[in-house]
């Protein structure tokens, strides 16, 4: 399962027309979309389906240009995990550690080393091209 998105102005058959992310990658490519500031909320919340939310090709070339700043300089192997999910593992360490102490032992910490839900540079790098050459694109 994942999520498919296909380019207004390209052809699926080839790199240029098509682009595809795993249930386990879309998440942190979908928050990198989020931070750029380009799609409102419902927006967001629609291209958190795969029920064919269109992305004009001026949002596109956007999301790319802001995605491709923020980005510069990291190494295609570092990975990005939803910022919901980093919330969540904060307060599940948090509320682990309360009960932990109360029995009179040492905290834990937790840090997977590759959470499931993460995406590589190189894979948002993907993205970015796949956005910028697109002329908009939907996710489906």
């Amino acid at each position: 399962m994942g999520f498919d998105l296909f380019a207004h102005n390209g052809n699926p058959s080839d790199d240029s027309g098509y682009f595809r992310a795993n249930i386990w990658s879309w998440p942190g490519i979908l928050d990198l979309i989020a931070e750029t500031g380009v799609m409102s909320e419902d927006a967001l919340i629609s291209m958190s389906f795969n029920d064919g939310y269109s992305v004009s090709e001026e949002e596109a070339t956007l999301i790319a240009d802001r995605i491709e700043a923020s980005i510069k300089g990291m190494d295609n192997q570092m990975s990005f995990v939803p910022m919901q999910l980093n919330k969540v593992m904060g307060e599940m360490q948090s509320v682990i550690n309360g009960f932990v102490e109360k029995i009179g032992q040492k905290g834990v910490d937790i840090k997977p080393e590759r959470p499931m839900y993460s995406t590589q540079v190189a894979h948002v790098r993907e993205f970015i091209k796949f956005a910028r050459n697109s002329g908009g694109f939907d996710v489906c």
